[in-house]
């Protein structure tokens, strides 16, 4: 790693650092901020300090941009955390179709809590239906953690996430959405006939987790079911990161902070990495 890259993650993860004490700090624990979304909408969230992090990812750094091209009508979001994927994704389908849904799918209590209030605040509950409950290949209660805090949650599997979208009247999910911290192994290998249902999945994978036999398995599950698999990856500039997240969010205290981390980042590294995979049967953008 060079010097320049390392000086300015040591710069990310203090101000990191900073952020979660305010975090601690704080009687309530979450916050409000509003994001300017499409240059035209605005978007609440109802958030605590690791959120900030995800808004950036999702909204200002535009990861998954190519799920929203696509035009989606029915969509699961695995690993829903604040809503910062569902709502804009459900604002999008509104604007198109009128009606549609997704399944924002969360299982940690502090995310749940801020999903569900953004759902309301942002006026979107007539699309989006949160479940709090872990995806696994089985049923078994699983113990996760977020933030420091342990709990023991329930679990569903894609299948049953699949007869769940029927009760609504649809039977094929168009896309995907998938960032679930490595357990995307098991739920693609062990649990696979939601895929004969699914258009579309975009993921993050995790290969340093399962190394490279998770991800050959992966690949020849997702093959085999008759996808096609692509690494979407750029990278973006992170002065105009810096200057797009000024312009776009409304700025408080710990948003302040982050801009500084932001700032950190335009100095030393000149770029940042946006990296995902796309999945696909048939694709039209």
């Amino acid at each position: 790693m060079s010097t320049v890259l390392s000086v300015g993650l040591v710069a990310r993860d203090f101000v990191y650092k900073l952020l979660k004490v305010m975090h601690m700090l704080s009687s309530s624990n979450y916050s409000m901020i509003t994001v300017k979304y499409n240059n035209r909408k605005l978007i609440h969230f109802y958030t605590h300090y690791e959120g900030l992090q995800v808004i950036d990812e999702l909204l200002i750094l535009n990861q998954y941009d190519l799920a929203y091209r696509l035009k989606p009508r029915v969509v699961i979001d695995v690993g829903a955390h604040i809503g910062a994927f569902s709502i804009p994704m459900a604002l999008n389908i509104l604007d198109l179709y009128g009606d549609g849904l997704v399944i924002a799918v969360e299982p940690a209590t502090i995310n749940y809590r801020a999903l569900v209030n953004n759902v309301m605040i942002n006026g979107v509950k007539k699309i989006v239906k949160p479940i709090k409950v872990a995806v696994s290949a089985n049923q078994s209660p699983i113990e996760i953690e977020w933030i420091g805090m342990k709990e023991l949650v329930a679990s569903i599997t894609m299948t049953q996430l699949l007869e769940f979208i029927k009760n609504y009247g649809y039977n094929t999910i168009d896309l995907i959405k998938m960032d679930i911290e490595g357990a995307e192994l098991e739920i693609i290998t062990k649990d696979s006939e939601w895929l004969d249902h699914t258009k579309v999945l975009v993921m993050e994978l995790h290969p340093w987790i399962y190394d490279i036999d998770g991800m050959t398995k992966i690949v020849k599950t997702l093959r085999r079911k008759g996808f096609t698999m692509k690494m979407i990856g750029r990278k973006v500039d992170t002065r105009y990161a810096l200057i797009k997240w000024i312009k776009i969010v409304n700025l408080s205290p710990s948003q302040l902070l982050l801009t500084l981390w932001k700032s950190c980042l335009s100095i030393y590294p000149k770029s940042v990495s946006i990296q995902y995979w796309i999945a696909y049967k048939t694709l039209h953008s």
